[in-house]
């Protein structure tokens, strides 16, 4: 088999060729092929000439990019995301779902997020940048993304991975409470020790005017029986 070493190291647009071009009879003809490996990390053989002319960029991932943002700029959806090997992963489904509610009006939670103008940072507008933050910041199946601050963009100086409980907390429809010098929300202030009434009963009174520590710290009729009964019996 003849092959070409002089080809090794060439670079073009997304494209490396990683071995000697070789060459081979197709239909008949000779043809040269080459392996190349495109940024992306995918491996394909082509034809020699192709580099030569400059007319193949990448290993087909840029127009299924193109496709995507023209499918995403059409319908205001979240279009697939093509990183190979991780499409249909957790975290892809996660990025996609952030897309979606930050752009669709059709999609759950948009008044929530894009419909009171929260937004996906230009950096995560690709599935890769987001995917390497992720890793880079804790990531694992057990764990959702969370803003930290609630009425923030979706970017790296303003995101963190929580256990779902700590992502409910921290929601627009959580009531935040400052009292006893604290600022927590209404949740975390249902478990603190000095709470001597439930969330439902709390939340209830914040909404009929009262303190904040008075709506904290006052006993429930139905802790009141509780202790009572505890009492005498």
């Amino acid at each position: 088999m003849e092959l070409d070493q002089s080809i090794i190291g060439t670079t073009l647009h997304s494209l490396t060729v990683i071995g000697p071009a070789f060459r081979v009879r197709i239909n008949g003809q000779a043809t040269w092929l080459a392996v190349v490996q495109c940024d992306c990390g995918t491996v394909k053989v082509i034809r020699k000439s192709a580099i030569g002319a400059g007319d193949t960029v990448s290993c087909g991932c840029h127009r299924r990019k193109r496709i995507a943002t023209v499918n995403r700029t059409r319908s205001g959806e979240a279009a697939p995301n093509y990183l190979h090997g991780k499409s249909g992963s957790r975290l892809n489904r996660i990025w996609n779902s952030m897309l979606a509610r930050c752009r669709c009006k059709s999609a759950s939670g948009w008044d929530r997020y894009g419909g009171r103008g929260i937004a996906v940072c230009i950096e995560w507008q690709e599935f890769t940048p987001f995917h390497q933050w992720a890793m880079a910041n804790g990531y694992s199946d057990s764990l959702e993304i969370d803003r930290i601050n609630n009425d923030g963009n979706y970017e790296p100086s303003n995101c963190r991975w929580v256990p779902r409980e700590n992502n409910v907390r921290n929601t627009s429809s959580n009531v935040m409470l400052t009292a006893f010098g604290e600022t927590k929300c209404l949740s975390e202030w249902a478990t603190d020790p000095r709470a001597n009434a439930p969330e439902s009963a709390i939340r209830w009174r914040i909404a009929r005017g009262w303190d904040a520590e008075r709506a904290i710290s006052s006993v429930s009729r139905k802790n009141y029986s509780k202790e009572l009964c505890n009492a005498i019996c």
